[in-house]
């Protein structure tokens, strides 16, 4: 397992391996965790073929949720209205695939214009693993062929139709990648197994390890009372070139440390200034139909992110209202020689010429 520590000062970011590595390099201030930084794709889809494998996960399973599109991590024991499934294919982020519908599933939408193509309209549903279908989706995840909006295919986006779904492990000698995965994750479900208090400890391990360092940036947590909060996700996806079923599951211990700064203002709320520190664990594993891929990579890190300031609400100053306008009187024209002015109070007036004739 490898494990590391990042250190943030008001200029820098202090990077230091705790174990097997020599002296220390800086860079630029973190501003989120670094390990699901590098995890998971943010918002990155590639376009489909009009047929297309991957697999389809539930989002849900055995009480973790999935991380989704924004790198979202749900915290430990949420859970979500509906595990619907989610197409994961190679590094992609998770595309949300709405299936053809008579009224099942949820979400329902009637003639729906799929956004990832043209001119392809159809009632649509999610389905979970308990929505009754034609194709015999009933498991967490499915390795799966998919006609892609009919045929159409679709552009990069976070939505496509699989018009209609081949199941491709229902080969005894296929991967099973619902099992897999409830192996793999089993281990940390909040309702089945035993692993999540021990990687807790780990973190918590890891986190006084990194108070004690001697790096400036953490003498204000040193003494921090505040309470952990604990965020657990997965992520599945099959590679159709390689055959091979990745799996990663994360989990992070998280403080955040705040003090109030005082109003800019009269009519100003108090703002807050704010830091955050935590460690980081993840496990992954790819696995084929022979076998794991690669052997099962740990690691744990801790992280410490720069400051973030919250200045505080303020009532909008209207300006004073203006001044009402005076009063004119009507002013008679001085001859035949004379131009029009404004005087003092905003008036028309009128000027005589001299020596005009």
């Amino acid at each position: 397992m490898h494990f590391r520590a990042y250190f943030v000062s008001a200029v820098c970011l202090c990077f230091s391996v705790l174990a097997g590595a020599e002296g220390s390099t800086v860079n630029p201030p973190l501003t989120t965790p670094p390990v699901i930084s590098n995890l998971v794709p943010l918002q990155q889809w590639t376009s489909k073929e009009p047929t297309s494998e991957g697999a389809l996960v539930a989002e849900s399973v055995l009480g973790i949720q999935m991380i989704n599109w924004v790198r979202r991590v749900a915290g430990v024991g949420e859970t979500g209205s509906f595990p619907g499934y989610r197409f994961m294919q190679k590094t992609d982020s998770p595309v949300v695939v709405y299936f053809p519908s008579d009224g099942r599933g949820f979400n329902f939408m009637k003639d729906w214009q799929v956004p990832s193509t043209k001119n392809y309209r159809l009632d649509v549903a999610q389905y979970s693993p308990t929505t009754p279908n034609p194709w015999g989706l009933v498991s967490d995840a499915h390795l799966v062929s998919v006609e892609v909006n009919g045929g159409r295919g679709a552009w990069a986006d976070i939505h496509f139709v699989p018009s209609t779904t081949s199941i491709l492990d229902k080969d005894e000698k296929a991967i099973q990648p619902a099992q897999r995965l409830h192996e793999f994750l089993g281990p940390y479900s909040p309702n089945v197994g035993g692993q999540l208090d021990q990687v807790r400890r780990q973190l918590d391990s890891a986190i006084q390890t990194a108070k004690n360092q001697s790096d400036p940036a953490y003498d204000w947590v040193r003494n921090d009372s505040s309470q952990p909060k604990d965020f657990q996700g997965f992520t599945a996806s099959w590679n159709p070139t390689t055959h091979g079923f990745s799996m990663i599951y994360y989990q992070r211990r998280e403080y955040r440390h705040s003090e109030s700064i005082p109003p800019r203002g009269p009519k100003c709320s108090p703002g807050e200034v704010s830091q955050v520190y935590g460690a980081e664990y993840t496990t992954k594993l790819t696995v084929s139909a022979h076998g794991p891929v690669q052997p099962q990579s740990s690691e744990l890190v801790s992280f410490i992110l720069a400051k973030g300031e919250n200045p505080g609400f303020c009532v909008p100053q209207h300006p004073p209202p203006l001044p009402h306008p005076p009063r004119c009187h009507p002013v008679d024209r001085p001859g035949k020689c004379w131009r029009q002015i404004t005087d003092a109070n905003g008036c028309p007036g009128y000027q005589p010429i001299p020596n005009c004739k």
